[in-house]
């Protein structure tokens, strides 16, 4: 079963699970704001449902975490507990504060293990960690640990896992991890949408992330974006637009020329984008783009970041957005363009002083970056029409 222990009980990370490397501190702050709520676990995921909601609903762990002692007293699935498991993610999720599973068992069960690895962070204890399961319920434990660990787990029950690909390696998130606690809502709805494998990496500076993590870092940055975009959306959409002053004209002008490429030579192509681009649909952005994202052979792409005539850096929405579907897939889709972008060998060069945001974005996303600007300071976006990048 699970049991509510108070908030005096031993203290433990603060940093999700960007700390699953780091130890347990011996003592509590002495203000207090070292010592976690804790929850043990005994294997009934019923029960550490309802302890987690009623924490949830007390609200006594504001300024704390919630820490998951997990000790379970069998290896053995319950098979009523499967029902318990989306019930608890969906606790996890909507909890306002980081929830840390500590594992202290040397063996546990497969479900056990989902829903270690369905918390923000998770510490395992023991040098070898067996997991014990069959059939369905052993496959998805092994699918969740290889996202989240980039390592593929043992097929046979009660055999020990490599639990070392878990670590995250020194510095990842840089010194913020230990304000971690303390991020904005839609911060940790990307990484809690995430998960793991966004924070994980394997080691050594010249290895490179799996599939799972790379799409995992791409929700992340995509899910703290889209919640700000949103939310600027709803605060602004009855207000009036930045286009209610300028003819349709205009703007179709402004927009046929928001992009022009130059190719010079097999492999160089340079690339002049004016903030008025973000009025443009996506498949006029990569038609005015394909002779670049289309050949493999231009290996080096120049761009140049100019002002636009309509636009500026109060410029988040494109053109005709009604939904937030709408913004989403603009967005997203002029993510996908970046990505085929920075991996060529891209040279962004900011020359306008009041570039909207998109055109910033790609700006950070360049190898190798210029600033030409008169003004000697970097904008990003002006309020009320503000997004975080992720």
């Amino acid at each position: 079963m699970a049991s509510l222990v108070t908030c005096s009980g031993t203290p433990s990370l603060s940093c999700s699970k960007l700390c699953t490397s780091m130890p347990v501190p011996d003592k509590p702050a002495a203000d207090g704001e070292g010592v976690p709520c804790r929850l043990i676990y005994e294997g009934n995921v019923g029960s550490l449902c309802e302890d987690l909601a009623q924490v949830v609903a007390s609200k006594q762990h504001l300024s704390k975490w919630i820490q998951i002692d997990m000790q379970p007293t069998t290896t053995a699935i319950d098979a009523a507990d499967r029902g318990y498991l989306k019930a608890f993610r969906r606790l996890v999720r909507i909890c306002p504060h980081n929830v840390l599973c500590v594992i202290r068992a040397h063996a546990v069960s497969a479900l056990d293990l989902v829903v270690a690895l369905s918390c923000d962070g998770v510490e395992i204890k023991s040098d070898g960690l067996q997991v014990h399961g069959e059939g369905e319920d052993l496959e998805m434990a092994r699918r969740h640990f290889q996202v989240f660990s980039g390592s593929e787990a043992p097929s046979e029950s009660g055999t020990a896992w490599p639990t070392a690909g878990l670590r995250m390696g020194k510095g990842f998130f840089g010194p913020w991890a230990a304000a971690f606690p303390g991020v904005l809502p839609y911060i940790w709805m990307g990484v809690r949408h995430a998960g793991l494998a966004m924070l994980t990496r394997p080691d050594g500076d010249d290895s490179k992330p799996t599939c799972e993590q790379q799409r995992a870092m791409e929700d992340c940055y995509a899910g703290c974006k889209c919640s700000a975009l949103f939310a600027s959306f709803d605060a602004v959409a009855e207000r009036s637009s930045v286009l209610a002053s300028v003819q349709d004209s205009e703007v179709d002008a402004a927009v046929a020329e928001a992009i022009a490429v130059e190719l010079h030579g097999p492999d160089l192509a340079s690339v002049t984008i004016t903030s008025d681009f973000i009025l443009a649909s996506v498949p006029h952005i990569q038609q005015k783009l394909a002779s670049v994202l289309g050949d493999s052979s231009v290996t080096r792409v120049h761009v140049r970041l100019l002002d636009g005539e309509v636009c500026s850096s109060r410029s988040i929405f494109p053109r005709g957005v009604a939904k937030h579907s709408d913004i989403f897939k603009w967005h997203r889709k002029w993510e996908q363009v970046m990505t085929t972008l920075s991996s060529r060998e891209l040279v962004c060069t900011v020359e306008g002083i009041d570039l909207c945001p998109p055109q910033m974005e790609l700006f950070f996303a360049g190898k190798v970056r210029q600033w030409k600007a008169p003004v000697k300071k970097v904008c990003w976006c002006q309020p009320p029409f503000w997004y975080s990048p992720g």
